[in-house]
């Protein structure tokens, strides 16, 4: 379920400020406060929200972003981002808190064509990564899920390593993955887990990198129960080793109610337990001026 990409890129300070306060209690253009910006219509910004991208991009869509646990005041954005046509993925930057921002460009390796789903994520070493799914239109079954890393809180990326990779020979489709690291001082644990799709079948597809994102091991299915309708998956790490990746389960009609379900690992991902379906979910009411995409 996303909204319709919006032309610029927002985020409100508070958010950051909760996000920051969280992780303390747990272990090139800038946007300027005081200056309110303004969206696509000219109409100004609602007070406390800050525009954080300021490039030459037509819109922007399904952002994420996150705090660095070494210095809360560095945060690490990314979103896909419209050029006419094509679609690419984007990162901005800012060390003082959200109050500024500076635009780093789209992700090495990765011109504008038809790439998508963005996750970000920090370690606790302080190093920020950044997942993607890199596409052509011309090959439009088949992507990559690449992870970037940066050593200087966003203002620079290495070149971007594949973790899940699609088979020509096979055309196959990755879609929404999810990145996490372990949260755990001195891991170099990382986690990313998505839907692979091999025409009418797919299945949840999960890899770790422990050398800080620099290798991945091959993907493996942790779903036995490989059903056409899995989407849309959400990694998650915690301490002793605890790995859980949730995803939707929708029916084979492709209507709501759709199944909430978890894979879980408490071994680093070396292995998980059978999934488990917490329940289901159903959409909310239509909202005035919202549009929705269930797909």
């Amino acid at each position: 379920m996303n909204l319709r990409h919006s032309r610029h890129l927002f985020i409100t300070p508070a958010a950051v400020a909760l996000a920051a306060a969280f992780i303390a209690g747990c272990g090139a253009a800038h946007a300027k406060v005081g200056s309110p910006p303004s969206t696509a219509g000219g109409r100004p910004a609602p007070t406390g929200i800050v525009q954080v991208s300021h490039d030459q991009f037509g819109a922007h869509a399904e952002p994420a972003v996150a705090v660095n646990p070494r210095n809360p005041r560095n945060l690490l954005a990314a979103s896909m981002v419209f050029q006419g046509r094509a679609r690419g993925l984007a990162t901005y930057a800012s060390f003082d808190g959200g109050l500024t921002w500076q635009s780093s460009g789209v992700l090495p390796g990765a011109a504008p064509d038809n790439d998508a789903d963005v996750t970000v994520t920090f370690d606790q070493a302080g190093h920020g990564y950044v997942s993607g799914l890199v596409a052509s239109r011309a090959q439009s079954q088949l992507n990559t899920a690449y992870v970037w890393r940066t050593d200087d809180g966003g203002r620079h990326f290495k070149p971007a390593v594949a973790a899940i990779r699609g088979s020509v020979d096979h055309p196959e489709f990755v879609d929404h993955s999810g990145l996490a690291a372990d949260p755990t001082a001195g891991s170099a644990d990382l986690y990313l887990a998505g839907i692979v799709f091999q025409g009418s079948t797919s299945e949840l597809r999960f890899t770790r990198s422990t050398d800080s994102g620099r290798t991945f091991e091959p993907a493996r299915s942790i779903d036995p129960s490989n059903s056409s309708y899995d989407r849309d998956t959400v990694v998650a790490a915690g301490p002793d080793g605890l790995v859980a990746v949730m995803y939707y389960t929708w029916p084979s009609n492709g209507s709501p109610p759709v199944t909430v379900t978890v894979a879980t690992s408490t071994d680093h991902g070396a292995s998980f337990a059978t999934p488990v379906r917490l329940g289901t979910v159903r959409w909310p009411a239509p909202v005035l001026g919202v549009n929705l995409d269930l797909s």
